[in-house]
C-alpha cells in the first residue's frame, strides 16, 4: 500500500505538468501567447526543457510578452542543458550569425552536432556547410602564418614577427 501511495505522489505532478504543457501548446496554437507564457513559465522554472525552449521562443518573437532576445538566449541555454534539440539548433544559429551572442563558429558547430545527432533535419543539412566554413577559416589562418614566416628576414626572431 505504501508503494502505491508513493507511486501516485510521483505521478500526479507529472500528470499536472503534462496537462499544463498541453494547455499552453493549445493556447499558443490559438495565438493566446500570454496564456501560453503563463502556463509554460512555471513549468520551465520546474526544469521542463520543452517549456524552457518555448519561453525562449516567446521572448525571441515578443509574443505575449515584451521582446527580450537576451532572455530568449538564456532560456535556450537552459533548455540545451536538458538536451532539447530545437534549443541547440536555435542557439547554433545565434552563435553562427552572432545575434545576441558573440559570433562563434566552433560553438555553433558543436550545438548543430548535438541537434543533428538527435535527428534535427535543418541542423543535419546545415552542419556540412559550417564544417567547410570552419576548415576554410583554419586554412586561411595557417596560410597567413606561413606567408608571414616565409617572408621574414633571416636573423629575425619569431617574437619580432
Amino acid at each position: 500500500m505504501n508503494w502505491l501511495f508513493l507511486l501516485l505522489t510521483l505521478l500526479i505532478p507529472l500528470s499536472a505538468l503534462s496537462d499544463d504543457f498541453g494547455e499552453a501548446a493549445s493556447a499558443y496554437a490559438s495565438a493566446d501567447y500570454k496564456k501560453a507564457y503563463e502556463l509554460w513559465e512555471p513549468l520551465a522554472n520546474q526544469g521542463d526543457g520543452a517549456s524552457m525552449f518555448n519561453l525562449g521562443a516567446l521572448y525571441w518573437d515578443g509574443k505575449g510578452i515584451i521582446q527580450n532576445r537576451s532572455l530568449a538566449i538564456e532560456w535556450w541555454e537552459k533548455a540545451n542543458t536538458q538536451n532539447v534539440m530545437a534549443a541547440q539548433y536555435n542557439l547554433g544559429l545565434a552563435y553562427y550569425l552572432g545575434v545576441e551572442v558573440n559570433k562563434d563558429l566552433n560553438k555553433a558547430i558543436s550545438l548543430f552536432r548535438l541537434a543533428a545527432n538527435q535527428g534535427h533535419d535543418f541542423a543535419t543539412s546545415f552542419l556540412p556547410r559550417l564544417e567547410k566554413e570552419l576548415l576554410y577559416q583554419e586554412e586561411q589562418s595557417l596560410r597567413k602564418v606561413s606567408l608571414g614566416y616565409s617572408g621574414a628576414d633571416v636573423g629575425k626572431t619569431l617574437a619580432n614577427l
